[in-house]
């Protein structure tokens, strides 16, 4: 990899059915797995998971205000029906931005920030911020 990559996704986890989640929800999860159905034996994973509007780039210069707004143009229309049932279901929202770049100084970091709009979609569903980096 010779240039940042990075994606951003609304993620949800808990107890709940992750199927029943979905339904009430206009819009085709990009993930969506039953508690321990992976490995009921370990009991894996330990919770359900859901995840919406997963958008990626491969940008030469990441820019997360940008790609958080497309982001947040997707789930936007849904974000009554996303808002009552995460809370209907007691699912744990965090909206996730995964970040991988190369050591290179020729390379320049990601444009890290959230515009208001963003900020503000990410309050009414109740989520948390998670941003994890990783140098390639």
């Amino acid at each position: 990899m010779d240039h940042p990559s990075s994606y951003i996704y609304l993620g949800l986890r808990g107890d709940f059915n992750p199927f029943e989640f979905a339904r009430r929800i206009p819009m085709r999860p990009h993930e969506c797995v039953d508690m321990h159905s992976r490995n009921p034996l370990r009991k894996l994973p330990r919770t359900s998971i859901l995840s919406y509007a997963r958008l990626e780039t491969d940008a030469r210069l990441v820019d997360i205000y940008a790609l958080s707004e497309r982001v947040v143009d997707l789930l936007e229309p849904h974000q009554e029906q996303l808002a009552s049932a995460i809370f209907d279901h007691g699912a744990i929202a965090t909206f996730n931005v995964v970040l991988y770049f190369p050591v290179s100084e020729e390379v320049s970091t990601p444009i890290f920030g959230f515009s208001q709009r963003v900020i503000r979609f990410i309050a009414s569903v109740n989520a948390s911020i998670d941003i994890d980096s990783y140098r390639t």
